[in-house]
């Protein structure tokens, strides 16, 4: 079996950055439980690279998760055995803007 690094590009780490700030300020300890639920999804993804399906093309996939209303959007680069997380992208962003993602890398 492969083991997989995982990498965060620095758009996805600002997201989540921001998106704990801010469920933080909603309520005390929600940012912790969504970097928590975030880690979780990360674990599983490293593990099972495969296990989220592809979309938009060849290389996309994507991991909703089940309390936040978030996709961790990602490719894999067999080559370097990588997993390149895009994204923490809200699902009430425009869609759209999830196909121009791997393009802006």
């Amino acid at each position: 079996m492969i083991e997989y690094s995982l990498e965060l590009l620095p758009i996805a780490e600002e997201e989540l950055n921001d998106s704990f700030e801010w469920y933080e300020k909603q309520c005390d300890e929600l940012g912790h439980e969504f970097i928590n639920e975030v880690s979780h999804y990360l674990s599983i993804i490293e593990r099972n690279p495969l296990h989220y399906p592809l979309r938009y093309g060849k290389d996309l996939r994507f991991a909703p998760l089940s309390r936040f209303p978030f996709l961790i959007v990602y490719w894999i680069e067999e080559s370097r055995d990588l997993i390149v997380v895009a994204s923490l992208f809200h699902t009430s962003r425009r869609p759209k803007k999830i196909k121009n993602i791997r393009k802006n890398q």
